[in-house]
Order: structure tokens, then sequence, then C-alpha cells
């Protein structure tokens, strides 16, 4: 204890105190206290939302962070944190970065084991987005089928998913996300950029995504492959209004699988819209004048085909297909000519079908060489 020293500074306070007292019109705000980091803080609160240019401190600079930022919110970071978690269990930093899922300025997840398919009907689906918001619910619930791919999942040309991540995550109040494809699989055709997807400041729960096979080949997926990275930034300031619904919880967190679209909740400007009148008949007939269509090609292919084999065609018939009939009871002619038309039927809707595709590759070929 140095008495000379503790004189010296006793007599300076006692004259900041007498200069404080003189002016102290002239101060914004008073700040008292006995712990140097409590009030060193408080001095922050209030000294850096009124400053013209950015801080210093690596914890208060916005935008995007890097591998050593995401270290630090995940495992420095005294409150608001990052927390990642997979199967209840809190990743660690160390891991990620053995596991490389953790590099530059991205944060790698992977693959849950349960998606929803978007099922094909054979008519076409009419969604109507001003039906009232239980039929639309019960109606997508219908369309968006939930499925397990522990197995492996073959993502056919042009198919989109709904998908999960194994991990869930927790987003600090000055953080967001941008969610991205991983270029790996991005060179295979498979993209998750439908629509920029944004993990919200405080969001809560598993990371919701797309992948769409933007390809002419079927791909198989599998779990736990990392198809999906996320960017993350940091806001100039903490957000103090959350992305939540009216119930108080954000919209899509606590769901554990891909949850299928709430556009209808509490949209107000879907209630009383200007209905048009649905596209059913419509969509029948298309459908049925794609059948007729492609089936009246394929007869003509197979009478073509049969018609240049009409020797052997009429050797079979009359050897075979003849005694048969005339050999056969009446319930048998009758099942027999159900069992003709529904095979002539599919065959020849099956050749018109192969014949199109057989045009469209033509195509495709004949415009690759003409380039």
């Amino acid at each position: 204890f140095d008495e000379e020293q503790f004189k010296r500074r006793f007599n300076h306070a006692k004259k900041e105190r007498k200069v404080y007292s003189r002016n102290q019109r002239y101060f914004d705000k008073e700040i008292k206290g006995n712990q140097p980091y409590s009030i060193c803080g408080r001095l922050e609160e209030y000294i850096l939302p009124k400053l013209m240019v950015m801080p210093t401190s690596p914890d208060r600079i916005p935008g995007p962070l890097s591998d050593d930022d995401i270290v630090y919110m995940l495992e420095k970071r005294q409150k608001d944190k990052l927390i990642l978690k997979k199967d209840g269990r809190i990743l660690l930093a160390e891991g990620l970065i053995d596991q490389k899922r953790l590099s530059g300025c991205t944060l790698q997840l992977s693959l849950a084991d349960t998606i929803r398919i978007i099922k094909k009907p054979f008519i076409h689906n009419y969604i109507d987005m001003g039906q009232d918001e239980q039929i639309i619910e019960a109606k997508l619930a219908g369309v968006y089928v939930e499925k397990n791919i522990s197995l492996g999942y073959i993502l056919k040309p042009n198919e989109t998913i709904l998908c999960s991540s194994a991990e869930s995550i927790t987003m600090p109040h000055d953080v967001y996300a941008i969610v991205s494809s991983r270029f790996s699989y991005t060179q295979l055709g498979l993209s998750i950029e439908l629509g920029t997807s944004i993990i919200q400041p405080g969001h809560e729960g598993k990371v919701h995504f797309q992948i769409k096979n933007d390809t002419e080949n079927s791909i198989c997926i599998y779990p736990e492959i990392q198809v999906v990275q996320l960017l993350l930034f940091r806001t100039v300031q903490p957000s103090s209004f959350v992305y939540r619904d009216n119930e108080g919880a954000h919209a899509y967190d606590s769901e554990s699988i891909p949850p299928i679209s709430r556009f209808r909740k509490n949209n107000y400007a879907l209630s009383n819209v200007r209905r048009p009148g649905t596209n059913f008949l419509k969509n029948i007939v298309e459908v049925l004048k794609n059948k007729i269509i492609e089936a009246i090609v394929g007869f003509i292919l197979v009478f073509g085909t049969a018609f240049t084999l009409a020797t052997k065609v009429e050797q079979f018939l009359t050897t075979v297909v003849i005694p048969t009939w005339q050999a056969s009871p009446v319930l048998m002619k009758c099942l027999l000519i159900a069992l003709a038309g529904s095979l002539f039927s599919n065959m020849f809707s099956c050749v018109g079908k192969i014949f199109f595709y057989f045009l469209y590759f033509l195509q495709r070929k004949i415009r690759e060489i003409m380039r």
C-alpha cells in the first residue's frame, strides 16, 4: 500500500468531482459503480450505438464471420452464444474442425433421414391459395408426404424434395445466416437455391431447405451427406423483434422434420379474395388428350410393324389364337377380351411414349451437333 500514491489519487478524484458538479449540465449520462468491468460494459452499451464509425471490438463488427469468429461464438462468448446440437449433444468447435465441417467462412450441415416428397398424381393437383385454411392444410398434407430415407432415396430428374438438417442450431440475436449449397454437390446437378433461405437471429431448431435434381439423370442420395452450408453474418445491432408467429414461437423452428408451408396462416390478404373456377375438368381433358395422342401414335407404329410381318401374324392367329378362342367358354372369352383391351391400350400408350422420348432425344443430339 503506497500512502503517497493514494493521497494523490484521492485529491485528483475530489478535483474531478468539483468539476463535474459545476458542469453537470454538459454531461449526457451518469454511470456509477465500483466494478471497473461493469462500468466499462455500461459505457460500451451507451456509446457504441452513437458511434458513426465501426467499433474495433471483434465481437461487435458487422459483416460475414470467419471460422475464428464462429469458434468464438461457439465456445468463448459468454452470453447469447451460437449453439450447434446433434441428437441432443452439443457439437464442439474442435470436432467440427477435425471433420472439416468448419472452414473459411462456412459451417456445413448434414442431411437428416426424413424428407417430404412431392407426390405426382394422375391428374395435376389444383392448389387454391384462397381456400379455407383447414382445407388447404389437409390437401397439402396429401401432396407433401413424409418419407424415411435411411436406405437412400433416388431423386428423379427435375424432382424437388423438402429436407431438414440433422443438426439443430441456436442463433444469437445479432447473427443471421444464409443457406447455400456446396460446390461438390452443385457439380452433380443438385441445388437448393429455389429461393434465398435466411436463418433469422434467435432461430432455435433445425434448418429446413429444398433439394432439386436439375439434371436428366436419377441421383441416389443418402442421410448425413453435407449438402448444405451456412454463411453467418453479424448485424450492426442485436435484433429486438425476433421472427415469431402469433403464439410467440418461431414459425418453423420447432419442426423436427421438413415442415409443410404455412402460407395460409394469418394471411388475411387471402381471406376475401375473388376465386376463379377450378380447372378440374380441364385437367381431365388435358390428360385424356395426351393419352389418346400417345395411343394413336402407338397404334400406328404397332399396326405398321404387324403389317410388315403379316404372313407370320396370320399363321399365329390361324394355328394358336383362333382354335383357343373357339374352345374357350363364354366367361373366359369375356376375360380374354378385357385382358387384350387393357394390354393393347397400355402397349399403344407405351410405344407412343417411347416414340416421343426418341424424338426428344434425337432433337437434343441434333442441337448439340449444330452447336
